[in-house]
């Protein structure tokens, strides 16, 4: 995969430790990188007057809160100042908006979900329109079943139980002889393929892998995952960088 070719020189040691270390360094690395494209590529003086005068009209709607026809015309004029405002900030953000959304694709290959390790038990399951009634069979090459690979499928449910060792595996799901083929990955490393693969199929719905999903940030009882600890980390490192370089 070319992601993977691009990205797995550069990122692949993060994938040695923590996850939330790991979010945290590309997190403020991005920001960082990002904050100094926009202040290379914007004009900072103009930046700075647009900043001032959003302000100061801020402060004028406060003072003339009031007056409805007053505050129209402040209004108004905090309106085309804003627009041109984001005009110069649009530059900057096509600039990191195709490397920043190839990594967010690495991050959710790597980061989303637990891998499959080595000797784990883990559940196969395919899902089936509600109304489907009839049997299933999943086979595959030299992983061990645990439940039988024939099942009746349940409330639009067929559920089988495996385990196997380090490798790349092709899953096939059959039922009233039409064959389905999900991939499957069991690593030690922070690796999986795809957890879940839709069908366009008028009974079978998806095939999907019962990874855990990864625990980036626990916020007071909030589970976060990597993309909501991103964001977060992002936002604060984004205040700070921004002050300590002075970026309008």
């Amino acid at each position: 995969m070319v992601l993977e070719g691009i990205l797995n020189p550069i990122f692949s040691p993060l994938l040695k430790i923590d996850p939330i270390w790991s979010i945290t360094i590309i997190s403020v690395g991005l920001t960082f990188i990002s904050t100094l494209i926009y202040k290379l590529v914007t004009d900072q003086s103009k930046m700075k007057i647009l900043k001032d005068d959003l302000k100061s009209a801020q402060k004028e709607m406060k003072e003339h809160k009031n007056d409805p026809t007053k505050m129209m015309d402040i209004q108004k004029r905090a309106m085309e100042k804003n627009f041109e405002y984001m005009k110069h900030s649009f530059k900057p953000m096509l600039i990191t908006m195709i490397p920043i959304l190839l990594i967010f694709g690495w991050l959710n290959l790597h980061l989303a979900y637990e891998p499959i390790r080595p000797g784990q038990q883990f559940m196969v399951n395919a899902n089936f329109v509600p109304e489907y009634i009839g049997n299933a069979t999943l086979s595959s090459e030299k992983l061990e079943f645990i439940s039988n690979q024939t099942t009746v499928v349940e409330n639009g449910i067929a559920s089988w139980k495996l385990k196997g060792e380090a490798g790349s595996y092709l899953l096939e799901v059959k039922y009233d002889d039409k064959p389905f083929i999900k991939e499957l990955l069991i690593s030690d490393k922070r690796e999986y393929e795809s957890v879940l693969m839709n069908i366009n199929d008028p009974n079978l719905k998806s095939v999907g892998i019962n990874n855990d999903k990864v625990i980036v940030m626990n916020l007071f009882g909030w589970n976060m995952s990597w993309i909501w600890a991103y964001i977060i980390i992002s936002i604060i490192a984004s205040i700070i960088i921004r002050k300590v370089m002075k970026v309008y």
